[in-house]
């Protein structure tokens, strides 16, 4: 999938933005603070309905202004679609093809997006948190039923929590929200169990490709309950031992909200004795990977993002990861500058577009 056209309306630093892509590749080159970020931003939200780095959604907004608008013309196969988004400071307004979508779900199986940015290299280092959501998000674009059934488990979590906070709850009632989540609990981390399993099958050959390093490299989910022993009724059991904890406690303090997952390079714990290199390409392997089951499960290739993340590889890691995408992927690349190599790279199937103030030139430099 492509996207062949972007229209940006009061978005961040761009008050008005009508961008045709003509080359799979697209470079956005300047300096710091000129909007490079913002755009790819864009493009990222149109897939997932948020932004990567995590911000507001009034942040979105340009000052002084009540909305903003993202609008692309997204091509898959032989088929073109008008995708929109009208963000609003409360409130989303979704369109395809001009007509009004309910449903997050529907529009975002629209669109397949994978994002680098230079946060990522934190991710075996960051709070169990920031895992589990790369987990669930990724597994979302794969499974809408996922979505929903976090959706449901999060909305009875705090009916659980709401109630373990009252002096006296009603114990019947919490028990039979226990029964309702646990069920929710076991699907979420059958296809969590899953889904790991699935990027356990090329990660380490994906290792080799980014890295030129032979060694074992494994992700590794790590849940309450064992997956051999993953099923409603032993998960309720698990509840139920530890119901006076919660109560004392008033919180739930089981349940796949704190589950987690790590990487293990040659059976070592990433982000505990991994060099910053090295978890630098462990995560760079692991999108890859992503890229790579996507578009085995849809039979498209998503669009790749490369948020200011050259600057984080040395020349040959560059070159390597370019080379990796390129002419595979519709990929976009923020860079404040590129490497003569990496430039004559580039210009073979793409175009460097340069970025300042908000305005984009559309000549090659």
């Amino acid at each position: 999938m492509e996207i062949k056209s972007l229209h940006l309306t009061n978005f961040r630093n761009y008050q008005k933005l009508d961008l045709d892509f003509e080359k799979p590749t697209i470079v956005l080159s300047g300096s710091n603070g000129q909007g490079k970020t913002n755009l790819v931003e864009a493009i990222s939200f149109i897939s997932n309905l948020k932004s990567f780095r995590q911000d507001e959604r009034i942040s979105l907004i340009s000052q002084n202004q009540e909305f903003a608008v993202i609008e692309a013309s997204l091509k898959k196969r032989v088929t073109t679609k008008k995708i929109k988004v009208v963000i609003h400071p409360d409130s989303l307004e979704l369109f395809i093809n001009d007509k009004p979508v309910k449903s997050k779900t529907e529009f975002r199986s629209e669109t397949k997006v994978v994002e680098f940015t230079p946060r990522d290299v934190f991710l075996f280092k960051d709070s169990p948190r920031d895992r589990r959501a790369l987990l669930d998000e990724e597994i979302s674009k794969l499974s809408p039923a996922h979505e929903l059934a976090l959706r449901d488990y999060y909305k009875l979590l705090k009916e659980r929590n709401e109630l373990l906070h009252q002096l006296n709850p009603n114990l019947t009632l919490l028990d039979v929200i226990t029964h309702k989540i646990c069920g929710i609990n076991s699907e979420i981390i059958t296809r969590r169990y899953g889904f790991i399993a699935k990027l356990n099958e090329h990660l380490s050959q994906m290792f080799l490709e980014v890295s030129g390093n032979k060694v074992d490299y494994q992700l590794e989910y790590i849940s309450f309950i064992k997956q051999t022993e993953n099923s409603p009724e032993a998960i309720y059991e698990t509840l139920k031992q530890g119901l006076e904890e919660d109560l004392k406690k008033q919180t739930t303090l089981t349940g796949i909200h704190r589950d987690d997952f790590r990487g293990l390079l040659s059976n070592n714990d990433v982000g505990l004795y991994a060099s910053q290199g090295q978890q630098r390409l462990c995560v760079i392997a692991l999108k890859l990977e992503l890229i790579r089951c996507l578009e085995a499960e849809f039979g498209e290739k998503p669009i790749a993002i490369l948020d200011d993340v050259l600057s984080e590889l040395d020349l040959d890691h560059q070159t390597t990861l370019i080379n990796h995408l390129q002419g595979k992927n519709q990929l976009f690349i923020t860079v404040s500058s590129l490497a003569p190599q990496i430039e004559r790279e580039i210009k073979k199937k793409g175009e460097i577009l340069k970025v300042t103030n908000g305005t984009i030139a559309k000549e090659l430099i």
